[in-house]
């Protein structure tokens, strides 16, 4: 099956990691993950035998994010002998997608206080000599990306408690 990124439809990044999760497997790509529908998961009656797996992008990061990177490919090499590896696994995916999540919201936040910022000095500057200065730009849904990121920074931290009570 040949990955093709909708973003990116003419990058030639090869695979760099296949990962089976139970019923999840997962291709990772330098600048993606996805996640493989197989055609017994799409036509589960087999009415359309001639069904053909697809996938599902599920992050526009990869294996070059070095919290997917060192938090979850070099990890997953280090516990591969465990005998609760598939638990250890598990925990450590939904460690990893609530820390790529926590990621996507910083990356929000920060970017439109960059933009923001910049568009409020300008007002400030343009504005230093009159009596008042207007309204100042602000961030749309930025309580709800806070919120997001304290919520999946707390999973993320559960996740990683689950992990070491299982080493431990």
């Amino acid at each position: 099956m040949e990955i093709i990124d909708p973003e990116a439809p003419d990058a030639k990044e090869p695979i760099t990691d296949l990962i089976s999760l139970g019923d999840q497997f997962l291709i990772i790509k330098a600048n993606g993950v996805y996640q493989a529908h197989f055609p017994e998961e799409i036509d589960k009656e087999n009415i359309a035998p001639d069904t053909k797996p697809t996938y599902t992008k599920l992050y526009s990061i990869g294996s070059t994010n070095p919290y997917l990177a060192l938090g979850f490919l070099q990890f997953k090499g280090l516990v591969a002998f465990s005998v609760h590896k598939d638990q250890i696994f598990h925990h450590l995916w939904d460690t990893t997608r609530y820390l790529l999540s926590c990621e996507e919201n910083l990356y929000y936040i920060y970017s439109e206080t960059i933009q923001r910022g910049s568009q409020g000095d300008k007002i400030i500057t343009e504005n230093r000599h009159n009596p008042a200065i207007p309204l100042l730009p602000t961030i749309p849904f930025l309580e709800e990306h806070v919120a997001q990121f304290l919520i999946d920074a707390k999973h993320c931290l559960i996740y990683i408690f689950k992990i070491f009570h299982i080493l431990l």
